[in-house]
């Protein structure tokens, strides 16, 4: 089974610098040009089914996919990006200012701080894990499973594969509409490719 690991495209709010987690931010014109050049990527491969997370800048580099798959199409909470809870819309320097010492905890365990009023990465690893685990029971040894989601989400799955700690997922890059590629065999996840964007390159 290999399951495609695809970040959505760029957003206002990556541009700009901004925390925003499960805030509903939709692609901006470059991330709606990424989704374009990832769907003619994909558009002859055979996919079985294309799972996202249900926020919006997921959903529609999802929909940009499936209008070349005649395949379902499923909307998972479980594969949002990390709930950071009070520092939502504002940016570093915002938190950095007004919560100094929970941004201190960040730097010294970015996996293991919880946000406030949100989770850890840890908390992310176990919710995404737990999805993707039950994904693969609902299909064959031979499909190909498009799974749309977020950088943190991703690199949280990679750290689990690799056994990397999870304080360390910052120096895994994730590029918006990158491929990530994940073989299962024998219910192992094993990594094949990390973060291919040659088609989104300009």
């Amino acid at each position: 089974m290999k399951l495609l690991l695809i970040r959505h495209g760029e957003t206002t709010y990556n541009t700009l610098g901004i925390i925003y987690g499960h805030a509903q931010v939709p692609l901006n014109e470059r991330g709606q040009q990424q989704a374009h050049r990832l769907a003619q990527r994909l558009k002859n491969l055979h996919l079985d089914a294309v799972y996202s997370s249900d926020l919006i800048r997921a959903i529609h580099t999802a929909e940009a996919i499936l209008a070349h798959h005649a395949v379902p199409h499923i909307k998972d909470t479980a594969l949002r990006e990390l709930d950071v809870g009070l520092w939502e819309h504002k940016s570093v320097a915002e938190v950095e200012q007004h919560d100094a010492e929970r941004y201190a905890q960040y730097l010294s365990t970015p996996g293991t701080m919880i946000y406030p009023g949100g989770e850890s990465h840890v908390m992310l690893q176990q919710r995404v894990l737990h999805a993707i685990n039950h994904y693969v029971t609902l299909h064959q040894e031979d499909d190909v499973i498009c799974i749309v989601c977020h950088a943190g989400t991703i690199a949280a799955i990679i750290c689990a594969i690799l056994g990397i700690n999870i304080n360390l997922h910052e120096r895994i890059r994730i590029d918006n509409c990158a491929i990530t590629t994940i073989m299962v065999e024998n219910g192992a996840l094993q990594l094949v490719c990390l973060n291919d964007n040659t088609h989104t390159e300009s």
